[in-house]
């Protein structure tokens, strides 16, 4: 889980405090600090608590791009679609794709090979295009997600 620590300087309360508010000033300053990271760390935690999630909500526009342009023959390459959330040693992530398991064994080449004909509408790169055409869908997306799903929305500071 990340955490999160911030600094703004140093101060230390010693007996020599030279004004008499000195040292309560400083004891509010670190309480108003704590008070401030501890929202952040459970605004973090709840963003984490639905990443997943949102990237899965974020990817729709993605897929139904790929979808619409993926080679269609026999539409064993068009269901072959996957996105689904993995664990990793640094957290959940999403993968999205075609052929897992490398089924249709001709993916690959599908996707790669811009020399092949396609019916209409249908063509190479159907993935990767797809995603460079949605990106901006996909940040709204995910945006919308979490401020709606992590209880952000108008609400960052209480």
């Amino acid at each position: 889980m990340p955490m999160l620590e911030a600094s703004i300087g140093r101060a230390r309360v010693t007996s020599t405090v030279v004004y008499p508010s000195e040292a309560g000033y400083i004891r509010y300053m670190r309480s108003v600090s704590d008070s401030i990271l501890g929202r952040l760390q459970q605004i973090i935690n709840k963003v984490e608590a639905v990443t997943p999630e949102a990237i899965l909500y974020a990817l729709e526009p993605i897929e139904k791009n790929s979808q619409a342009h993926v080679p269609i023959l026999t539409g064993a390459l068009q269901r072959s679609f996957f996105k689904e959330v993995r664990e990793s040693a640094q957290g959940p992530r999403v993968v999205i794709g075609y052929a897992k398991h490398g089924h249709p064994f001709y993916a690959a080449m599908q996707h790669e090979r811009l020399d092949f004909r396609h019916a209409k509408g249908r063509r190479a790169k159907f993935l990767e295009r797809a995603v460079h055409e949605e990106q901006r869908k996909f940040v709204a997306r995910l945006t919308y997600f979490i401020q709606h799903n992590a209880g952000l929305k108008g609400n960052l500071y209480g």
